[in-house]
């Protein structure tokens, strides 16, 4: 499941870095796994990045659509809902319940009272829309996020210390840090005006 947080590299982009830390200083080296920044997909083992690789199929979307049909009386529902701040939730349904829920890209619904049927509607992304909703949050320093608008053009913001706030940006593409330090996520699908 890809996990969005701030990590810091030792260049000035993922291209060219060759190590993923956790803190500013570049002392504690990220886990293994793969970093993304969008375009393309680095795998660290032992704080070394292996050379890039393209990612054509990969899911930059943070959320996949479940769809849910019960039809043997109520059921319980536990999963990663996209977009809440801690991740889980637990919602209780009645009979003849048929609905989508936007689940965090790589969890699984989990029935724990019950009986459903669940199946992936989509893969890779929950919103039928043009558009999302993602917020800026925990900007200890000044930050220059890129992102691209819903309607189609490249921006390139600076965000002061102590902002908290969202960006309206095009499905199917997600923003990044470019310099300084905070946390982009998903809110939801759509944008809050």
């Amino acid at each position: 499941m890809p996990i969005r947080q701030p990590f810091y590299l030792n260049a000035d982009n993922l291209s060219s870095a060759t190590a993923v830390f956790l803190d500013a200083a570049l002392t504690m080296c990220a886990p293994d796994g793969f970093y993304s920044d969008g375009n393309i997909v680095r795998e660290l083992v032992d704080c070394v990045l292996l050379p890039l690789q393209q990612c054509p199929n990969c899911c930059s979307q943070p959320c996949t659509s479940w769809h849910v049909v019960g039809n043997s009386g109520p059921f319980t529902l536990k999963y990663g809902r996209c977009g809440t701040p801690n991740g889980v939730v637990i919602e209780d349904y009645l009979d003849e319940t048929i609905v989508d829920i936007c689940v965090i890209y790589g969890d699984v619904p989990n029935i724990i009272r019950g009986n459903a049927e669940l199946t992936i509607n989509q893969n890779c992304g929950c919103c039928a829309g043009p558009c999302e909703t993602w917020s800026i949050t925990n900007v200890t320093e000044s930050v220059t996020v890129s992102y691209t608008d819903c309607d189609g053009t490249p921006k390139n913001i600076l965000v002061n210390v102590g902002f908290t706030g969202g960006m309206c940006i095009l499905s199917g593409t997600f923003p990044t840090i470019d310099t300084g330090a905070a946390i982009v996520q998903f809110d939801s699908c759509d944008c809050i005006d």
